[in-house]
């Protein structure tokens, strides 16, 4: 480690064995899968490119149903509605099994949702109700609510989905879905993995963006994952969020079970270099098995990396937080791979020396609640 050192993390999470091989395939079945988008302020026909979009990806993706909550309209006329409803009915016409369609009125749409009003007639939806689909119960509002025991899904704001501090979901189960027309940002903040020009240094800027989400339902947790349907072939926003089945008391408790990792597990620490032709960089590569729990999960919900100097493991230098994210995709899928750079400036050094430090490399699961179990360990000379 005393040459110039570019750090690469791939994490394997490889298949331990095909004992039990199929109650772990359909451990790992969706029980459900939602789009849910918000803002489409849909006027004039030009208007739905990033709806249809979405929508089109949502067919491909087979999903059970569709949530879009407002404003759904630009002013709240009927005939701005009834844009959206063709757009929809152009995008479904021709599927086997069109999805659910809940539409929820914003702002905008207050006279559509009016007990007089003319939304009732294209399903507009009225009320606080929470909505199921395959036995998933959850709300669906146009305003930030915290319904305790369900997860929510608004989209007031216009936010950008990047914002975790504000809008991860595991704090109040209230979930942003960003927006079809654009998003409001920090100039600190990324919008779709790229930083916002400051215009004005401390405003918040409306960047081009049409975020929206894919939402997943497993037995013991929901993943979301974050979309952007501005361009063609959607593009992910940033990792997808696994949360608790929070109004599921037996997926709850299960939750809270630590996952463990199999006996005889390790943590192997592989020596190679990078696929870099004009310039190969040596890169280290961490492997282990996937963690069990208990009951039906048999897969943890995140797993916590931390690197440090081997003369100080109580003192990590670095921590990353690694989703088990692919299941949505494909049922069966059984790893993920993930990587992170780290420069070589960025390691422990020997003190008074240039020589690299040994770092221990610790990676421990967590369920779904945040409950650890055991960690695994390796040191990297």
């Amino acid at each position: 480690m005393k040459q110039t050192l570019r750090l690469a993390v791939a994490a394997l999470l490889v298949c331990g064995g095909c004992t039990g091989v199929r109650e772990t395939i359909d451990d790992w079945r969706v029980q459900a899968r939602l789009g849910v988008i918000a803002n489409p302020e849909i006027e004039w026909p030009k208007s739905t490119g990033s709806l249809r979009r979405a929508l089109a990806w949502y067919r491909e993706r087979k999903v059970d149903a569709v949530v879009i909550l407002g404003n759904l309209t630009r002013t709240g006329a009927k005939n701005q509605l009834e844009v959206l409803d063709a757009a929809w009915h152009d995008v479904f016409k021709n599927a086997a099994k069109p999805p659910r369609r809940i539409l929820v009125p914003g702002a905008a749409d207050a006279r559509l949702a009016a007990p007089d009003g003319a939304g009732a007639d294209l399903g507009l939806a009225t009320g606080d109700a929470p909505y199921e689909v395959n036995g998933f119960a959850f709300y669906a509002s146009y305003e930030k609510k915290a319904h305790p025991g369900f997860l929510t899904f608004y989209g007031a704001g216009k936010r950008a989905l990047t914002d975790e501090l504000g809008f991860y979901p595991r704090r109040s189960g209230a979930v942003c879905a960003g927006s079809l027309n654009g998003v409001s940002v920090m100039p600190r903040w990324q919008a779709v993995g790229r930083p916002v020009p400051p215009k004005f240094p401390d405003a918040a800027q409306t960047v081009p963006a049409a975020q929206g989400l894919l939402v997943s339902v497993y037995s013991d947790s929901v993943e979301i994952a974050r979309l952007d349907f501005l361009q063609k072939t959607p593009e992910p926003v940033a990792d997808a969020w696994r949360v608790a089945r929070h109004a599921d008391a037996p997926a709850a408790d299960a939750a809270k079970v630590a996952p463990q990792f199999p006996e005889g597990a390790a943590l192997a620490v592989i020596h190679g270099y990078s696929n870099d032709r004009s310039l190969p960089q040596p890169i280290l590569t961490l492997r282990w098995p996937p963690a069990r729990a208990a009951g039906a999960t048999p897969r943890a919900f995140y797993y916590k990396l931390t690197a440090a100097a081997a003369a100080t493991p109580q003192m990590p230098f670095l921590t990353r937080y690694l989703h088990s994210q692919g299941f949505a995709a494909a049922e069966s899928r059984d790893y993920t791979a993930l990587t992170f750079a780290l420069r070589e400036r960025d390691l422990p050094a020997v003190e008074g020396t240039d020589v690299r430090a040994p770092v221990v490399f610790t990676v421990t699961p967590y369920s779904s609640t945040g409950v650890g179990g055991r960690p695994l360990a390796a040191t990297a000379d």
